[in-house]
C-alpha cells in the first residue's frame, strides 16, 4: 500500500482507474473486505465530487468499477449484491436518464457470474433482455455460454447457442471453437477424428477459415484442455512468447494425443504450414502425458505415420535395439523424438520453449540412459545452434563429457535464457536425486551436472540480475551434490 499512502500525502484524488486498479487487485487477492471497504470509499468520494463539480457528478464509480465489484460479489458467491449493482448501473445509465454507459462487456460478467454460481435459467433470462432491450450480445457474450454449456456437458445447449451466434450474425472466434472441440472430446460419444471433422465442419458453415493460430489453439485445447489453451493464447498475445511453463493440464488419461495429431494432419491437408508453436505444443504434450500416448499406441488409435521409429543417432552410440525398446517401453519419447524430426524437417528451428519441453522431458527420472543421452545432446544443438542443414556432427560439450568424460575444445557457445538454465538444473538434480541407481547413471549425471556448473560460470550467466537469486540457489544446490557423490 505504499503507492496509496503516496497518493494520500500528496493529496491526489483517486480516478476512477486508480479505484478500479485497486479492487482489482484485492479481487485476485480474494480480500473480499478490503474491496468492500475500498467500494464504500470510492462511492462517497463520488458523492463529494458529485456535490461540489457538476463535471465530476455520476463519474464515480464509473462503468468499468461496477464490472469489477460485480466480478467480485460473484466469486464470493455473493449473488444478490452482485444483482443488486447491475440494477444500480443501469438505473444510472443513460437509457435511464443518466450519465453511465452501460457496455456489454458488464453483462457478460454477469453471465459468466451467474454460470460460476449454477445459476443457468438466471443467466438465460438475462440473455433474453440483452437480445431484447439491449446492449446486444457480441461474441464473448456466445463464448460465455459455450463455456458453460461445455463445462456440464449439455452438448444440445451448445449447439441452440452455436445457432443463435449465425442467427445474430456473430462470428465466432478461436475460443469458442477450441471450447467446442474441447466438449465433443470430453463427451466421450466422439472418437478423436469425429470430433475433429466435426470442429471443423461447424467452422466451415459458419464461414469462419481455420488458420495457423486456430489450428495451433485447438491442437493445445486436446492436450492441456480449451481454457489453459485460451489462457496461453491471451498471454502470448500480450507478452509474445509462451514460455513453455507447465499447463493447469488434463490428467494423462484425458489428453488426447490422437485428436491433436489429427489436427496436425489436417493442416498438411489444408495447405496450412504449422509453426514451431504448434510442434512445441504437440512435444511438451507427448512428454507431459506419457500414458496419453501409450494407450494410443497400444489401441492403434494412430495413424501408421506416427507408429515408426525416430532415426538413431549414432555419435551416442544408439541401435535398433535402441529404438525398439523406446517404442515398445516409452512410446512418448519415440513419438517425440519423430515429430522432433519431422518439425525440422519442414525446416522449423526447436526454439527455447521446444528445447526445455525436451531436456525436461527426456531427463525426467523416470527415462532410461539413452533418452539422457538424447537430452544431453539436445542442451549441446541449443548451445551450438546446429544448421538444421547439417545434422551431422561431433559430440558437443555435454554428449562428451557425459559419455567418455572428457572436456570438450569449446567452439563458440550461445548462452541459454535463464529460464533454459532453470530447466537444465532443475532437471539434472531431479534425476540424481530421484533418478536410476545404477552406477553410469549416477556417474554420467554427475559429469553432465558439472559441466553445467563450469560453463554457467564461464559464460557469466551467473551476473545478471535476470532471474533473480533463483538459478544462483540451484547452482549452489548443484555444487553440493556433486560434492557430496565425489567422496
Amino acid at each position: 500500500m505504499d503507492v496509496w499512502k503516496q497518493l494520500q500525502r500528496r493529496r491526489v484524488r483517486p480516478t476512477p482507474r486508480i479505484w478500479n486498479a485497486l479492487l482489482d487487485g484485492y479481487g485476485r487477492a480474494k480480500n473480499h473486505a478490503a474491496a468492500l471497504q475500498t467500494w464504500s470509499t470510492a462511492v462517497k468520494q463520488g458523492s463529494t465530487d458529485s456535490a461540489t463539480s457538476e463535471e465530476l457528478s455520476g463519474k464515480l464509480p464509473d462503468e468499468q468499477m461496477y464490472t469489477t465489484m460485480i466480478n467480485i460479489h460473484f466469486r464470493a458467491k455473493q449473488v444478490d449484491e452482485a444483482m443488486a449493482l447491475l440494477s444500480d448501473i443501469k438505473a444510472k445509465s443513460d437509457r435511464s436518464g443518466g450519465q453511465l454507459r452501460v457496455q456489454v462487456e458488464t453483462f457478460n460478467a454477469v453471465l459468466h457470474g451467474l454460470f460460476l454460481n449454477r445459476m443457468h435459467a438466471q443467466a438465460q433470462g438475462l440473455l433474453d433482455e440483452m437480445i431484447s432491450k439491449g446492449p446486444a450480445p457480441n461474441i464473448g457474450t456466445i463464448n460465455t455460454f459455450v463455456r458453460a454449456h461445455a463445462r456440464v456437458g449439455d452438448l444440445q445447449s451448445l449447439a441452440t447457442t452455436l445457432r443463435l451466434a449465425d442467427k445474430l450474425r456473430l462470428t465466432p472466434d478461436i475460443v469458442t471453437f477450441t471450447t467446442v472441440l474441447d466438449a465433443l472430446l470430453r463427451d466421450g460419444g466422439e472418437s478423436a477424428t469425429d470430433a475433429v471433422v466435426k470442429t471443423l465442419g461447424i467452422m466451415n458453415d459458419m464461414g469462419v477459415q481455420a488458420n495457423v493460430v486456430t489450428y495451433t489453439a485447438m491442437i493445445k485445447a486436446c492436450l492441456v484442455g480449451a481454457e489453459a489453451a485460451q489462457l496461453d493464447l491471451a498471454s502470448q498475445n500480450l507478452l509474445g512468447d509462451a514460455d513453455g511453463r507447465k499447463y493447469g493440464r488434463r490428467s494423462s488419461n484425458e489428453a488426447r494425443i490422437e485428436a491433436a495429431l489429427e489436427l496436425l494432419d489436417r493442416m498438411h491437408e489444408a495447405k496450412v504450414a504449422p509453426s514451431e508453436i504448434a510442434y512445441s505444443a504437440l512435444i511438451g504434450g507427448c512428454l507431459q502425458n506419457s500414458d496419453a500416448v501409450a494407450h494410443a499406441f497400444s489401441t492403434k488409435a494412430l495413424p501408421d505415420h506416427y507408429l515408426t521409429s525416430p532415426k538413431l543417432l549414432k555419435r551416442l552410440g544408439e541401435t535398433q535395439q535402441t529404438m525398439h525398446q523406446w517404442f515398445k517401453n516409452s512410446p512418448h519419447i519415440s513419438l517425440t523424438l519423430l515429430l522432433l524430426e519431422r518439425m525440422k524437417g519442414r525446416g522449423l528451428s526447436p526454439t527455447s520453449t521446444t528445447f526445455r519441453f525436451l531436456i525436461e522431458g527426456l531427463c525426467s527420472p523416470h527415462t532410461d540412459q539413452a533418452a539422457f543421452m538424447r537430452s544431453m545432446d539436445l542442451i549441446d544443438d541449443m548451445l551450438l545452434r546446429t544448421p538444421l542443414s547439417q545434422p551431422s556432427r561431433t559430440l558437443g560439450p555435454f554428449a562428451l563429457t557425459t559419455l567418455k568424460g572428457e572436456d570438450a575444445l569449446l567452439a563458440t557457445l550461445h548462452v541459454p535464457s535463464f529460464k533454459t538454465w532453470i530447466t537444465i538444473f532443475s532437471s539434472l538434480i531431479d534425476r540424481l536425486e530421484n533418478g536410476p541407481r545404477d552406477k553410469v547413471a549416477v556417474t554420467t549425471g554427475a559429469r553432465a551436472l558439472n559441466t553445467a556448473i563450469r560453463l554457467v560460470r564461464e559464460m557469466g550467466s551467473l551476473s545478471g540480475a535476470e532471474g533473480g537469486m533463483s538459478l544462483s540457489r540451484l547452482v549452489e544446490r548443484a555444487a553440493s551434490l556433486t560434492s557430496k557423490l565425489s567422496r
